[in-house]
């Protein structure tokens, strides 16, 4: 494994990857691609897991992105950055008796230039996942 992954493989949102799934994701370099830093006042990750004709939709975490309405986010290509844009939270949810903590940010593609991260089709909510799913963490300390 290249040093550059190393940071990349720590938990954050589990990617569930099954044969009922439309998701092709043969390598390591296809996920990072689609992993993303987030920063506000508290740094963590996201995954990019949807598109429109105009954004991009990354799935992180609420209280990363906290009250901020923009956050900053953070593009890699096999470990490098490549771009830094501004990102705006569209919906968050934050209720620690429930555990839930989730937001969504959306990314212009055209703030991109050019850059196409990759996008992870998440699992339908009925996914049956056993002991011998196939399931990819990915994030940033």
């Amino acid at each position: 494994m290249r040093e550059t992954m190393k940071p990349f493989i720590l938990a954050f949102t589990l990617l569930i990857l099954s044969s009922t799934s439309s998701v092709y994701a043969d390598t390591l370099d296809y996920l990072m691609k689609a992993t993303v830093r987030i920063r506000g006042n508290k740094y963590g990750s996201g995954t990019v897991f949807n598109k429109s004709e105009t954004k991009y939709y990354i799935l992180t975490n609420a209280h990363v992105v906290e009250d901020n309405e923009i956050v900053s986010v953070d593009f890699f290509n096999n470990g490098t950055l490549v771009r830094s844009v501004s990102g705006k939270v569209i919906w968050k949810i934050l209720e620690r008796n429930r555990k839930l903590d989730l937001a969504i940010v959306e990314v212009s593609r055209s703030s991109l230039i050019g850059y196409r991260p990759n996008v992870i089709k998440l699992a339908p909510i009925n996914t049956y996942i056993s002991v011998n799913s196939k399931v990819y963490s990915m994030g940033f300390p």
